[in-house]
């Protein structure tokens, strides 16, 4: 996005999908880790599609992590 508004406005949205969606990470497994969230798009998301696929990559995690304990 050439716009730094445009571009500030996804990082703002993901922090806020993160910020929201944490504690079911740091509730449910235990140790450290690192994230990184891109967003490959051509048009500006909304929230909702922000949410959603941050809350799966949680979900996914969180099985994977105790599928391995």
């Amino acid at each position: 996005f050439k716009s730094a508004v445009d571009r500030n406005r996804i990082k703002r949205l993901i922090r806020e999908a993160y910020r929201l969606n944490k504690g079911e990470i740091f509730n449910n497994i235990e140790g450290s880790y690192a994230f990184l969230f891109l967003y490959i798009g051509k048009e500006i998301p909304g929230f909702e599609e922000i949410d959603k696929p941050v809350k799966a990559i949680f979900k996914n995690l969180i099985t994977q992590a105790n599928n391995e304990e």
